[in-house]
């Protein structure tokens, strides 16, 4: 029975060397991306749709364009880049990896080089329902290089995405969601869980307990 317990206790402390871990970020001014970490803005649709009410047209919209500004940042970064349903369940990708392209801002918050990153997506009228209908899509960018850090202090990471919704002769621009990192197992050093250290010790005590009981005999 001991035996049996110990090794439970190894089995679902195991378990958590290969969880991933998200994180709301929205507000930082700064995020580290490691190796495959995933970085998503949620973009809503709603006040795409009130506009679209009003002049008659579908109310999903079929293009979608973004560009994210970073400080200067590695040139040679690669992102794969991905427009996905709040799901998961559909998802549409820019194709090959994007990369950062150099810039220049001239502002009262930050003037100086910059690093963007910018794509556009033209769905049909049936994806664009899928990735749409709910919350509102959801922008991946996934790291395929070495580690980087983005973001353009002081702005938030949910003020650095600007994106706009279209469909025939509307456009509109969208409203800023949350922004969440997935960090990628191999890039979280996992914490021991408290009831699994405990459950550990207890069979090790208990264990101890018998040898030390039978060496006495």
């Amino acid at each position: 029975m001991v035996w049996r317990l110990t090794l439970l206790a190894i089995a679902l402390s195991a378990m958590t060397l290969g969880a991933t871990t998200i994180i709301d970020v929205s507000s930082a001014n700064t995020v580290w991306l490691g190796p495959d970490d995933e970085l998503s803005f949620r973009i809503p649709s709603w006040n795409y749709g009130l506009y679209a009410v009003q002049y008659g047209l579908p109310v999903f919209p079929t293009g979608v364009s973004f560009v994210l500004v970073s400080a200067a940042a590695d040139s040679a970064a690669q992102f794969d880049v991905g427009l996905q349903s709040a799901d998961g369940s559909i998802c549409e990708t820019s194709g090959e990896p994007l990369r950062l392209s150099p810039g220049v801002i001239s502002s009262a918050t930050y003037s100086g080089e910059v690093s963007i990153l910018q794509a556009d997506f033209q769905l049909s009228a049936a994806i664009s329902q899928q990735i749409f209908d709910g919350p509102g899509a959801f922008l991946t960018l996934r790291n395929r290089g070495p580690a980087i850090t983005l973001g353009l202090p002081p702005h938030s990471l949910q003020q650095d995405l600007s994106a706009s919704l279209s469909g025939g002769p509307l456009s509109v621009g969208a409203l800023n969601g949350e922004v969440t990192l997935r960090e990628s197992s191999s890039s979280v050093v996992p914490e021991p869980r408290a009831d699994v250290l405990m459950m550990c010790g207890g069979a090790f005590l208990c264990l101890l307990a018998r040898l030390l009981r039978r060496l006495s005999q």
